[in-house]
């Protein structure tokens, strides 16, 4: 029994050391998931700050283009290089910008930085830093033709949509539709009229144009139903021309954005959107 003597002692301290370590492995399981965690709760707050990014683009975007606070030469034409920002908006490059193969970003080419905005200032919580570039969708990369940089906006170097005059609407009915342009030429076969229901939400509304001294005119011979918004009139063939709601010199530009958001340990967001503006096409 002598040869025995402190066996439990050593017995106990093994125990106690297992135990220890199962405490500080149970402690440091812990904290990791409370870091992973938290992790999550950060990503998950810098993908909503892209969307106040985009948000801010949007706004500087209506702001800028449509009230011409922006130097002309920035906002319609661009003369400089492509890949050159405007001087007065470093973020905003009047031409598309080729996609880099490694970063996913936008390349302004070599020799050239990517501009990003000054942090967007309200809307962003503490420790997070939000700023985006804006790039009309013009230019060489996009037109698919030689020499379109520093051109004006156009709808084939800028795929701007056209913009029609919608028809008037009362109590969910059409009631009416105007021209943009009456045309001219008409003296036998009027054109079709069709409209174009894609979001008014209403249905069957009807028109025929009719033919006065070369001219043409729409007569509303229904006036549907559900209509939240009036649908656009198209005008087809005839024996003239010229006759349309086309708003003329007006199309939908399309600008991308690419929005970067910067947090707390280290987290990082990038998102790219594409918003369209209506504006002056030549």
């Amino acid at each position: 029994m002598n040869n025995q003597k402190g066996i439990v002692l050593i017995i106990a301290l093994i125990a106690l050391v297992a135990m220890s370590l199962a405490g500080i492995s149970l402690m440091r399981t812990v904290d990791t998931t409370n870091v992973i965690s938290g992790n999550l709760a950060f990503g998950e707050a810098a993908v909503q700050m892209e969307d106040v990014g985009e948000a801010a683009a949007y706004q500087w975007v209506t702001s800028n283009m449509m009230n011409g606070s922006v130097a002309t030469s920035c906002q319609v034409i661009q003369s400089k290089s492509p890949g050159t920002a405007c001087s007065g908006s470093s973020f905003y490059y009047p031409d598309a910008l080729p996609i880099d193969s490694q970063t996913k970003l936008p390349n302004p080419g070599t020799g050239n930085s990517l501009n990003w905005s000054p942090p967007v200032p309200t809307g962003v919580p503490a420790g997070y830093q939000v700023q985006y570039i804006i790039e009309r969708m013009c230019g060489t990369n996009v037109g698919a033709a030689a020499n379109t940089n520093g051109a004006a906006p156009t709808f084939a170097y800028c795929m701007a949509a056209p913009v029609y005059f919608p028809a008037s609407v009362s109590n969910g009915a059409v009631n009416g539709v105007t021209l943009q342009n009456t045309g001219n030429g008409y003296n036998v076969t009027p054109p079709t009229v069709v409209f174009d229901n894609t979001g008014s939400g209403g249905s069957g509304a009807t028109a025929t144009a009719t033919i006065t001294g070369g001219t043409v005119g729409v007569t509303v011979t229904s006036g549907g139903s559900g209509y939240g918004s009036g649908p656009i009139a198209i005008l087809y063939g005839g024996d003239g021309s010229g006759a349309t709601t086309l708003v003329s010199g007006t199309g939908r530009l399309y600008f991308r954005v690419t929005v970067m958001v910067t947090g707390p340990r280290n987290t990082t967001g990038m998102a790219q959107y594409f918003i369209g503006s209506e504006d002056t096409v030549n």
